[in-house]
């Protein structure tokens, strides 16, 4: 795999959100390879106070995290942007759950895609460059 044929125009910031230290790992270093600012948080309460205190171009969201699961965590920061009247940052559960019901309970809590484990650097490429703000499309 070439890094040109995976990176993305520089400039957009990812908050990660995972727990599973492996994980955290791919992510942030697959999110640097595409030429991303990745900020890793490792519970979603964590997730939700980064959320409020910086501007972020999307999320990705493990599902299954302690102090607040990813769900619980999207449910929180959807009612602050409200609250705030802040535009909603695109959050992407990352999650090895793939019942049918688990991803309804993502997309209903304010989710807005589902990218599941495991996935390649071009499935999480393809992923992030869905939701990045037209000028930072390459």
């Amino acid at each position: 795999m070439r890094t040109t044929d995976l990176a993305l125009q520089s400039g957009m910031r990812v908050l990660v959100a995972e727990d599973d230290r492996i994980q955290a790992l791919v992510l942030t270093s697959f999110l640097r390879l595409f030429g991303i600012e990745a900020t890793l948080v490792s519970d979603g309460a964590q997730a939700v106070k980064a959320v409020q205190g910086g501007a972020f171009d999307l999320v990705l969201m493990d599902c299954l995290m302690p102090v607040a699961d990813g769900v619980d965590a999207t449910i929180a920061i959807r009612r602050w942007e409200r609250a705030a009247a802040r535009t909603s940052v695109p959050i992407i559960a990352v999650t090895a759950g793939a019942m049918r019901e688990e991803c309804e309970r993502c997309v209903a809590a304010g989710m807005d895609g589902v990218l599941l484990k495991p996935f390649t650097a071009h499935q999480l490429r393809d992923t992030v460059a869905r939701y990045l703000p037209c000028e930072l499309r390459g």
